[in-house]
């Protein structure tokens, strides 16, 4: 079986979770077939010509423009490439895309009819948590409302997606099978101990060794506001209780002027890219995930819980994990939604040793039990089997 799989990301380099994702993918479609990766962005594609421009142009103007951000653009006369000129002699069973970006574009669903696409996160959502908000009333209602019909047109064209958050099943499964395709905390790719995590070593030095830590793309919107919304409205109330607790900010790309104003942040330190993050997660007291907005299920909410760490996170960053693992922060995770909540989490994890390990021990435990790479590559072959023995192939 020939498999055609459209990325735009190197996948022998997962630098970050939609990376490692995207590879994690190319391996589960590897065990299938003969994968045939091409990279979107190498892609040149042809302009229109005659009344076929005539008409794109006006769609542009009328229809794509003015949505402001279109996340899955499609026009009425496909912009050209040519997967013969790319692929000379190889007959695609299989066309499997990264993005819904991609499809609408490309028009993939003309190159096989067993078309499927790793959705990750719905692309309404997206608008409605990263991109509404820029936008004043009309302009949002306009482009959410063009932003569902070209998403539902491409769904329309799916044999069969795949979605990160368990709870945006209903918003595909109208249109396409969808199964869900859950996010693998990062460092699992490096086959953890279970026993070392939960060996964590814990400080009983003076409390100026405290710190807690946020880890991320800090090139990436939602994770750099997240951090500023978190330094301006939490940070100061949990210094004040606490001040000898350190704030630790790992990721590259921070912007440069939200790297001036967080280096002036007492107690803050900004680390950029950190090669172990494994010491990082032994020696802090909890990590924190203070995004409010973003797709997907979270990544560094997950790995916290890998790691045997307790996760302070916004309700947005827990989105995703079923309800008796948020219960009480008995599973790893607490919820905060408040500076003084915040404050409390501290104060407990620093309190109350028996239920920091016995929660610590839990979310390791599910993590292990609930999250591979072989549950991943499971899922893969059971939606594109299903589909192909739907379509007769």
């Amino acid at each position: 079986m020939n498999i055609l799989y459209i990325v735009n990301a190197d996948i022998e380099k997962p630098a970050f979770g939609n990376a490692q994702r995207t590879r994690l993918l190319y391996d589960a479609l590897c065990k299938m077939g003969n994968v045939h990766v091409f990279d979107v962005r190498n892609l040149r594609l042809s302009p229109q010509t005659g009344i076929k421009k005539f008409v794109n142009a006006i769609w542009q103007r009328l229809v794509i423009r003015p949505c402001g951000i279109c996340l899955v653009p499609v026009y009425p006369f496909p912009l050209r490439w040519s997967v013969e000129e790319l692929f000379p002699g190889i007959r695609f069973d299989v066309v499997v895309a990264r993005y819904l970006f991609h499809v609408g574009i490309l028009a993939l669903w003309n190159v096989s009819c067993c078309l499927y696409v790793d959705i990750d996160d719905h692309p309404i959502q997206v608008f409605d948590t990263v991109y509404s908000i820029k936008y004043k009333l009309i302009k949002r209602t306009w482009s959410r409302f063009i932003n569902g019909c070209l998403c539902n047109f491409v769904l329309r064209k799916l044999a069969g997606s795949w979605i990160s958050n368990p709870d945006q099943v209903k918003l595909v499964n109208p249109y396409c099978r969808c199964l869900v395709l859950e996010n693998i905390p990062f460092n699992q790719s490096v086959k953890m101990n279970l026993g070392d995590c939960l060996k964590t070593t814990r400080l009983k030095s003076s409390a100026h060794d405290e710190f807690i830590f946020t880890v991320g793309r800090m090139s990436y919107t939602p994770n750099y506001l997240g951090v500023d919304f978190f330094l301006e409205n939490i940070w100061p109330v949990v210094r004040a209780q606490y001040t000898s607790l350190k704030y630790k900010i790992v990721g590259q790309g921070v912007p440069v002027n939200l790297l001036e104003k967080w280096a002036k942040v007492k107690n803050v330190e900004i680390l950029g890219f950190v090669d172990d993050l494994s010491k990082l997660y032994r020696e802090c007291i909890a990590s924190v995930v203070p995004v409010l907005s973003g797709g997907g299920t979270c990544i560094k909410t997950l790995e916290s819980m890998a790691h045997a760490k307790i996760c302070l996170s916004t309700p947005f960053g827990a989105r995703g994990l079923p309800k008796d693992v948020l219960q009480n922060g008995c599973g790893g995770v607490v919820i905060y939604n408040s500076a003084e909540e915040f404050v409390s989490a501290i104060e407990r994890i620093r309190t109350d040793k028996n239920w920091l390990e016995k929660s610590e021990k839990t979310a390791a435990n599910y993590i292990s039990e609930n999250f591979s790479q072989k549950k991943f590559e499971k899922t893969v072959m059971e939606l594109i089997t299903y589909s192909q023995s739907q379509h007769g192939v």
